[in-house]
């Protein structure tokens, strides 16, 4: 929280997966490279689901917070295996800017 250009969902109602934590963010591109190159296995999880072929070669719907979503979305890993050390590694590169 707090980090300029990053974007909390909210939550509401809903029960967490506990293995990763998405947000959005402006420059999503930049902070997962940034992420990698950290060692932090950071990825987009959440895709569009009419990008797949069962649903035939229609064109994709106009969806603009769909395609705001699809364009901003990422998830740093949240889960039990993470030490105190690799949630300060990851909080800090992020913070740390992109």
């Amino acid at each position: 929280a707090g980090v300029p250009g990053i974007r909390l969902l909210r939550r509401k109602g809903r029960i967490p997966s506990h293995w990763v934590y998405c947000f959005l963010c402006e420059d999503r591109d930049g902070l997962l490279r940034k992420l990698r190159r950290a060692g932090v296995y950071a990825s987009k999880v959440h895709l569009r689901n009419d990008i797949y072929s069962c649903f035939g070669p229609t064109p994709r719907l106009e969806l603009p917070g769909v395609a705001e979503f699809e364009r901003a979305e990422l998830c740093i890993p949240c889960g039990w295996w993470l030490t105190q050390e690799d949630r300060e590694c990851i909080a800090g590169t992020i913070r740390a800017g992109w």
